[in-house]
Order: structure tokens, then sequence, then C-alpha cells
């Protein structure tokens, strides 16, 4: 698939700041978004071999980047404040845009008949991601996890943790990155850095932000080839493990219940407007891609 002209530079445009939007939203996976959008398989060979026809991965990226700074510098600030002001009913704006993401989804998964092997993976992904979950329920961003690393590995303050462990982190969220299902977000939450990173990042603290995404971009790399590989050859089972995974997600970021009329109002408006959006982007993701 190949996007041109000037409807294909405004669609990778759109497609760059729906993934920095992944980065930073709870739940919600870059490389499910990437898949909605039909550009994952490109993404992953330019990452996978990113030195090969260099000018050409760099003109691809370059609206893509452009969407993610936007996205960033929107969502960054806009997520913080609805974090402290509306919890309960921005986390439900987040698992109708999941949820919004299986009918295009459920499409790649139609071709042939069922095997059990698809039933494998499917199940293998819930498993894994609701044990992810778990961790994330069970280990308090400032908590146990934390200290686990605080023996000359990492600070056993959550306010100040060391440059090495925010590189293991990036270089962590990278590799997850690409998994399509996996949220970077989730799994920064479980290893006790994303609150920190979400304020360096509404701070413009160019040092921390420079070092995890570098170590992220490297994650990406490594990982990607076999990444590659698996959708290259077992395409089906792996779209199979993207729908454990994201069922899995939701479970990740369950908020508790909201408490007041004005929060169960504001809930329910929030998971229409999830639901809303997951179905424009759908519709824009038939109508902007351009295929040669």
């Amino acid at each position: 698939m190949k996007k041109t002209g000037l409807r294909g530079f405004f669609y990778k445009i759109l497609c760059g700041f729906l993934l920095g939007l992944s980065i930073v939203a709870p739940g919600i996976s870059g490389s499910v978004i990437a898949v909605m959008m039909g550009i994952y398989d490109e993404l992953i060979s330019i990452v996978a071999n990113p030195f090969r026809n260099l000018k050409k991965n760099i003109l691809y990226l370059i609206p893509m980047g452009i969407g993610a700074v936007v996205s960033a510098v929107l969502f960054v600030v806009g997520f913080k404040y609805l974090f402290e002001n509306y919890l309960t009913p921005t986390f439900f704006l987040f698992i109708a845009l999941i949820v919004g993401m299986f009918p295009s989804l459920y499409k790649k998964t139609k071709v042939g008949d069922f095997e059990p092997k698809y039933g494998i993976a499917f199940g293998i992904a819930i498993v894994l991601s609701l044990g992810l979950a778990l961790m994330n329920q069970l280990f308090d961003e400032d908590t146990l996890l934390n200290q686990l690393f605080s023996l000359d590995f990492a600070a056993s303050s959550f306010d100040t943790p060391s440059w090495y462990f925010l590189c293991l982190c990036g270089l962590v969220a990278g590799m997850v990155s690409i998994i399509p299902g996996m949220s970077v977000s989730i799994v920064l939450m479980v290893l006790g850095v994303y609150t920190y990173l979400m304020t360096a990042a509404a701070e413009l603290d160019v040092a921390i932000i420079g070092m995890v995404g570098i170590s992220f971009v490297v994650g990406m790399v490594l990982f990607s080839k076999v990444v590659k590989y698996l959708f290259d050859h077992y395409s089906v089972a792996g779209y199979y493990a993207v729908f454990g995974f994201m069922i899995g997600s939701i479970f990740g970021i369950l908020p508790p219940l909201p408490v007041s009329g004005g929060e169960w109002l504001l809930s329910v408006g929030m998971l229409a407007v999830g639901g809303g959006l997951s179905a424009l982007l759908s519709y824009a993701g038939k109508k902007l891609n351009v295929q040669d």
C-alpha cells in the first residue's frame, strides 16, 4: 500500500497524530491504530530496515512526525488535566476507543476457516494481557515495583528514577509498541514511570524526553524483525492475538465506577464520544487511504 499525492500526505499526518495519541493514552495500542489505518506493514518494514531506501523512508515518515508532534503537544497537557479532574470519565473514553477498533480488526481475521492455532494465539494473548493488567493493579506506580529496582538500579524514590532505569523503560516500551494490541502507556504504568514521563513531557524536559525517545527507537528496531517475521508467516493467528491483547488491555484500564449522577452522565458521554471517534477514524481510513 502506497500513499501518494496531497491526500496521502495529509492522511499520514492524521496517522502520525493518532500514533502520538496512542503513546500517552492508556490502553490504546499504536500498532492497532496502524493496522486499522492500513500502514502497519509499511511501518514494520521501515523499522526493520531503516537504512534501506533511506530517502524514501524519511519522506514517508516526515508527515507522520509532524502529526505525532502536534498530537503530543495537545494531548500531554490535555490528558494531564483530564486525569487530574475527570479520571473515571477519561478512562471510559479510552475504553470506547479500544472497543471501537474491534470491527476493523475483525475483518483481518476472516481469512479462510478457523483453525485451532488461532484459538491458541487468542488465548495466550488474553492470559498475557490479563497478567499485565493484574500487575498494573498490584504494583502501584510509586510502590512495590519501583522498590524492587531500588538496589543500585533505579532510584528508590519515584520522583527521581535513575537514567539507566529510564533507558530500560524506553527500550521495553519500544519493543512493546510494535506488537499490535499492546499498550505502551500501560507498560510504562507497570514499570512505574508513566506519571514521571508525562510530567517531563508537559514540562518539555528535553534531556528526559530525548533519552527515553532514543531508547524507544532502539527497542523498536531490535524487535521489529521478529514481529515482521511472525506477521509475514502467521498473519491471521497474529490478528487473533491482537484481539486477545486488546480485550485484556480493557481490563487493565478499568476505572472505579462513577460516584455521582454528574460523573455517570459524563462517563456515558465519554463512551459515546469514544465510539463516535472510532467510527470516524474507520471512515477516514476508507476515504483518505490512497493506494496504488
